[in-house]
């Protein structure tokens, strides 16, 4: 130790554990072995779907996060993971240039873009755009790699929707930011402050008054709770923060269970249908803003949907119907994933073996395994 600090006094030794290139060396080393890792993992089963969202870093660069969500096998478990994968420059913002950018990172690490079937993203122009768009350029290339936009940020924006309509609205959250340092874009966060306005409104009141007659304050000070205090008392204020408190509740609800682990379309589909049906009956606005920003999500329950209660199938010709149609769906060109004329038949077979419990379509996959691996032992 005394030999190793002797050198670093005299800087004649600058390659050591503790310097800066050695350490970026340590860190890389275990990412590659992590991102081996998924990647052995995604590789086994076969079909995955991307996540991808774009933040600028501390040097105000666009950083964009890669993320692949799959199914794997754990033991006798079907689990759904869901992985960080990689940063990259995003040195172009466009659809094109994106789009370009997610297919080199698949690329660049041995992914096969044909096996991607799903891709979800925020509702950026650039992403969610019906031509030039990310999600249109890779369906061209991929028409089985469906999309979904991500349901919180769709919630998020039909609510600021409304708010940027209402001149009400807009006064009632500006006078909340000049008391609260409030987050300009997550607008389910505000139940935060606007909660404690709702239900202390006269003590805030109250303290506002006591600065605004206190002699020690400074006079603009003085002034500004005043002004503020006269504004909390306003009956429009209070109806608009109110109502606000109500609908934000209810949205804050909803994304923080659209964010579990174990959502699924019929869940999600559920509960935004909970949430329309809640601001319908509470404020007759912002429905066609709703109802067309999850248009997607009820096209994909409507493909999706007879596969979630295994116990409970249609009949046979129905039956038959949507598993064509989700042969269709899936068919591109000359390739299938599945025949859907077998898959009905898998399905009424196995519905007569499993047990009252088992109908969701983890549960089918777990029996199966584990029934598999008892046959084998």
């Amino acid at each position: 130790m005394a030999e190793h600090l002797r050198h670093l006094s005299k800087k004649s030794n600058r390659k050591h554990y503790c310097s800066h290139e050695i350490q970026v060396q340590l860190i890389n080393l275990m990412a590659n072995n992590v991102r081996d890792t998924i990647r052995a993992n995604l590789h086994e089963a076969k079909y995955y779907s991307i996540i991808t969202d774009c933040i600028p870093d501390i040097s105000k660069s666009k950083r964009m996060t890669f993320t692949v969500r799959f199914v794997e096998k754990v033991e006798n478990t079907i689990i759904t993971k869901e992985h960080f994968f990689s940063f990259k420059t995003a040195t172009d913002s466009t659809g094109l240039g994106l789009s370009q950018l997610i297919l080199q990172t698949l690329k660049d690490n041995n992914i096969e873009f044909t096996n991607c079937r799903g891709q979800g993203y925020d509702n950026g122009a650039n992403m969610k755009g019906k031509n030039q768009g990310v999600q249109a350029r890779l369906l061209n290339i991929n028409p089985r790699a469906f999309y979904i936009p991500c349901s919180c940020h769709s919630l998020n924006l039909v609510v600021a929707d409304a708010a940027s309509s209402s001149k009400g609205t807009i006064s009632l959250f500006g006078l909340i930011q000049r008391l609260y340092q409030v987050c300009t874009t997550r607008w389910e966060s505000r139940i935060s402050v606007v909660k404690p306005m709702r239900y202390e409104t006269n003590n805030i009141v109250n303290a506002l008054i006591e600065i605004s007659d206190s002699p020690n304050a400074e006079a603009g000070l003085r002034h500004e709770a005043q002004c503020l205090a006269d504004n909390l008392c306003d009956f429009e204020f209070l109806i608009s923060l109110v109502v606000w408190y109500d609908l934000l509740f209810q949205i804050n609800v909803a994304s923080k269970a659209m964010q579990g682990i174990t959502m699924d379309i019929i869940t999600a589909t559920s509960i935004v249908k909970g949430s329309l049906n809640y601001i319908i009956s509470y404020r007759n606005t912002s429905i066609t803003s709703i109802q067309s920003r999850f248009e997607q999500l009820k096209v994909h329950k409507n493909t999706w949907g007879f596969l979630y209660n295994i116990s409970d199938l249609p009949e046979h010709d129905t039956l038959v119907r949507h598993c064509m149609d989700l042969h269709n769906t899936l068919k591109n060109e000359d390739q299938n994933d599945i025949n859907g004329i077998d898959l009905c038949v898998e399905l009424e077979h196995i519905k007569t073996l499993l047990p009252k419990d088992v109908s969701s379509p983890k549960a089918v996959l777990e029996y199966m395994l584990q029934s598999n691996t008892s046959e084998k032992k």
